[in-house]
């Protein structure tokens, strides 16, 4: 009996494991807010889940808009942030080119944008 029971605690560590070790681990990305630019860590990420930070070193409040440039591509918002506060937002970014840019009042016009390329 004690062997059956150890046996199904290591098929099940086992199985456990196995799937840990399928799902890659999420990219991460920082996107550093400031008058009047955005600085990327990273130009470039793979299609997948990604973890993107928001952190606002302005001293104006700014939000982050990230939309891919494709055909009814959906726009993910981070809301408002003020002086050194981050926010991180977890996104399925599928392969292209995405847009990132301020949406506040002439923001984006005063240089607040950014691309990322996923491949």
């Amino acid at each position: 009996m004690r062997a059956l029971a150890l046996l199904l605690a290591l098929a099940a560590a086992g199985a456990l494991l196995g799937a840990a070790q399928g799902a890659p681990a999420p990219q991460r990305m920082q996107v550093t807010e400031d008058e009047w630019s955005l600085a990327l860590s990273r130009q470039r990420l793979r299609p997948g889940i990604a973890l993107i930070e928001v952190f606002n070193l302005g001293q104006d409040a700014h939000d982050l808009v990230l939309q891919r440039r494709a055909p009814g591509a959906r726009a993910v918002r981070v809301p408002r942030l003020d002086y050194f506060q981050r926010r991180t937002i977890r996104v399925r970014l599928a392969a292209g080119t995405y847009a990132l840019w301020c949406s506040l009042p002439r923001h984006r016009e005063r240089g607040m944008s950014a691309t990322l390329r996923v491949r």
